[in-house]
């Protein structure tokens, strides 16, 4: 115990001697590896982490698959029929839950604020093992068809929205006008899961009964929906596979029949898909997680190298304590265990560091991140992060004690005190410079190719013209109040009237009664009248104000006009996409949905790209219903969301503000991964080139330090820069030149084992890539060599010899 109270006396007064130098020590690996420790930590979580359930593996989110009769899927969602007809005969799963997301205004406060709202059976609750603050779940009181006006509310609504109410329980709200009472508050510490998006969580809990489905869609078989997910908890005697073609067999049968009569759903099947709520959730961020950890993996290795060189420069510079030690009889082991007390010493107060910084990339990802990546907010210090910390610490504890002892001759030691020596011995072999230039020059090549790949890719993506603008468009989205008994000409009155009492605000420019063209298309089935040919373009309504206010340009024929609005004619304006694929004039073209007219293409408009959607997605147009409550509003100014509401209050109480949203908020929020791989993959790159500069500015320096007498008679007896630059480049050529083939071969693993991942990132691009990156790296490389002789020629080399 003295002997360990003597190394750590010891250590910490070397710590403290050099103060930069452990300070440097000390903040470079506690920076590099806070980040390892938070992403690591979050790949733990999306990878291999349970979900905060009990026995998560069985539970699975099921959904129907559509695919017509060659072959080829249609989409994968629920008609609202098949999802109860499933619900009330399935025979697989021991525990079931109905729910449709969706977004409700609170009337009943002041600021009628919307909030993210869940319809929900009862079941819900059981499989999620819900824990209740206050209150109680649903049970059997909310199942179908009680119609209970009663709500759950999250705890976080309970403290936002209404303001931690000690009473709340004893209180009623009203949503888009109906009222309700509060049955629960949900936990703190309960998790939902992120089964829609990520990002995505629930404020309130509603009935199922309740949710917003029309009667015409609750009857409807050959509508779907993606709002509407099925959930179950699978029984122990049966496998996934066993349970789908169960499942399969039982929803495909009846929708078939319930299909017969619609010539277009001939030959069509619909497959029940089973995912796992872990898989269901995680989905591709695993991939971003596992980049992230790569990126860091390698920033760390870097600063790792860069550190036991700095190492064994402060063991050069103890060289004559140690010397002094060996000579009064101190062992090789004796050393060791001093150096490695020093070092574990740093080791420990980077790890303290590292911790923090962890903490703080844990807020960041959760404040910044959770659109992206999904159970961010379970995101925390657990016992995996603490193990990776301790087990690190000690691991690079011992490696860089073992390099920097493994500099030091021990046989050499003693002598030095009796030979008088100043040290000057102690060198680093020039294997081990090699080395270490060929690990620092293979980790900055792979990972700025890598970032660079990833930065174009990102950077191609925002570049892409969509084909129309948003700026100054605000999507204005309104709900009915149920309290508004009004017949559709009543409908139509009022919102025309809303609309005139938007259009007289200072600043608004133009009002169009049309959807978002960044939200969801809906699916259509079509048949050419003609051929008999299936098609099923995605479909927007609009009115005759939508193209123009987006600009998005007509190349044929006509847009709608506001007669077929007014009208509701059966006409369609179609995409350049769709029309390639219709072949021929589309104009000349009348498409049928099995109901009433078929409708006639009058116009075609240019091709549109969604971000994170693929081109050439064929799109069609049809006049929107007048009584539709959602707008697309034009500003010349900023107008907030309480002036909208206010004055829309002022003409009606029928309707209130459920969103408004500008569409460039939408779109920004759209391309956020592209955004935040841009401004990772930049700052990755940056910082790689600037430490392996100055890790391989290190090692080249400590060279040169070594052969400064050498150098110094070059230079006295009259050797010109050129040469001695040459002669050092020279000396290092084969260390770079390995570096960049090591790397090389890395990036062709990558794409041998992760063709999958890589491909969407393959271009030609790539080519200019490579050259930019081997300049960079070879820009790095002849930094660090000319850098360390320009001191040199910038001295008499009297000077230099006298300071051998």
């Amino acid at each position: 115990m003295s002997k360990l109270i003597f190394f750590l006396k010891y250590a910490f007064r070397n710590v403290v001697r050099k103060p930069l130098l452990s300070g440097s020590i000390i903040a470079s690996l506690g920076i590099s590896l806070g980040a390892l420790l938070c992403i690591a930590t979050l790949c733990y979580l999306l990878i291999v982490q349970p979900l905060p359930y009990q026995r998560p593996d069985e539970l699975y989110v099921v959904t129907n698959e559509f695919s017509d009769k060659q072959g080829e899927v249609k989409g994968e969602a629920y008609t609202y029929p098949g999802v109860r007809y499933l619900d009330e005969k399935q025979t697989v799963f021991s525990q079931t839950a109905t729910v449709y997301y969706s977004q409700d205004v609170l009337t009943s406060e002041a600021s009628q604020p919307a909030l993210n709202s869940t319809y929900a059976t009862p079941g819900l609750f059981t499989l999620l093992d819900a824990t209740m603050a206050m209150g109680r779940a649903f049970d059997d009181r909310e199942k179908p068809e009680t119609h209970n006006p009663n709500v759950v509310i999250s705890y976080r609504a309970w403290q936002e929205e209404f303001n931690s109410d000690p009473e709340i329980l004893k209180r009623k709200i009203e949503i888009a006008g109906r009222a309700y009472r509060v049955v629960g508050v949900t936990a703190k510490s309960f998790h939902e899961p992120q089964l829609l998006e990520a990002g995505h969580s629930t404020d309130i809990w509603i009935p199922w009964d309740f949710n917003p489905t029309d009667d015409e869609r609750r009857q409807s078989w050959s509508n779907i929906s993606d709002s509407i997910l099925w959930l179950g908890r699978l029984k122990p005697t049966n496998t996934d596979a066993q349970a789908a073609q169960l499942l399969t067999t039982l929803i495909d049968t009846r929708w078939r029949q319930e299909v017969a009569g619609k010539e277009f759903f001939t030959g069509w099947t619909v497959r029940a898909k089973m995912a796992k709520f872990k898989d269901h959730i995680t989905g591709d961020s695993t991939k971003m997680a596992v980049m992230l950890l790569i990126g860091v993996l390698g920033l760390t290795l870097i600063s790792c190298v860069n550190i036991a060189c700095l190492m064994m420069s402060r063991a050069a510079e103890q060289q004559k304590s140690m010397a002094i030690q060996a000579s009064v009889g101190a062992r090789k082991r004796q050393l060791f265990f001093g150096k490695l007390a020093e070092i574990g010493l740093l080791m420990v107060f980077a790890t303290g560091i590292a911790l923090a910084i962890a903490v703080v990339g844990f807020s960041i990802l959760q404040t910044h991140m959770a659109t992206v990546l999904p159970r961010v907010e379970e995101l925390q210090l657990n016992a995996i992060s603490m193990l990776i910390a301790v087990s690190l610490c000690v691991l690079l504890s011992l490696v860089f004690t073992a390099l920097s002892i493994g500099a030091v001759n021990y046989n050499a030691l003693a002598g030095m005190i009796q030979s008088g020596s100043k040290g000057g011995g102690l060198q680093l072999s020039k294997r081990k410079q090699q080395v270490l230039i060929a690990v620092q020059i293979t980790i900055a090549s792979f990972l700025i190719f890598c970032n660079m790949a990833l930065f174009l890719n990102a950077k191609k993506i925002i570049d892409t013209d969509m084909g129309f603008q948003v700026d100054g468009v605000t999507r204005l989205f309104l709900d009915e109040s149920v309290q508004a008994e009004q017949t559709s000409e009543q409908q139509i009155a009022t919102l025309a009237d809303i609309k005139a009492a938007l259009l007289a605000i200072p600043g608004v420019e133009g009002i169009s009664q049309s959807g978002s063209p960044l939200a969801s298309f809906s699916g259509m089935a079509l048949t050419d009248v003609a051929s008999g040919k299936p098609y099923t373009p995605e479909r927007k309504k609009i009115d005759h104000e939508y193209f123009r206010m987006i600009n998005q340009r007509i190349v044929k024929g006509r847009g709608i006009s506001q007669e077929d609005v007014r009208g509701e004619r059966r006409v369609m304006v179609v995409d350049e996409a769709f029309a390639r694929e219709l072949g021929g004039d589309p104009l000349k073209i009348r498409l049928s949905t099995g109901d009433g007219e078929p409708y006639e293409i009058i116009g075609v408009v240019n091709e549109i790209t969604i971000p994170n959607e693929d081109a050439g997605i064929p799109r069609a147009y049809t006049p929107i219903v007048a009584d539709a409550s959602y707008f697309l509003v034009k500003t010349s100014t900023e107008i907030d969301r309480e002036t909208i509401a206010s004055r829309i209050k002022e003409k009606t109480s029928n309707y209130v503000v459920n969103e408004y949203e500008p569409l460039i908020n939408t779109y920004r929020l759209a391309l956020f991964k592209q955004i935040a791989t841009i401004a990772i993959s930049a700052s990755l790159t940056a910082l790689i080139i600037l430490l392996s500069g100055l890790g391989i500015y290190g090692i080249v320096n400590n060279s040169v330090r070594q052969r400064r007498f050498e150098l110094g008679t070059r230079i006295a007896i009259g050797a010109k820069r050129r040469q001695l630059l040459k002669m050092i480049l020279g000396q290092n050529l084969m260390p770079i030149a390995i570096g960049i083939l090591i790397g090389l071969a890395l990036l062709f693993g990558v794409y041998a084992f992760m063709r999958e991942t890589v491909m969407p990132y393959i271009s030609m691009d790539l080519i200019g890539v490579f050259v930019v990156n081997l300049a960079i790296v070879l820009g790095i490389a002849f930094a660090a060599c000319y850098l360390p002789l320009r001191i040199l020629f910038s001295r008499p080399p009297a000077f230099i010899l006298r300071n051998e």
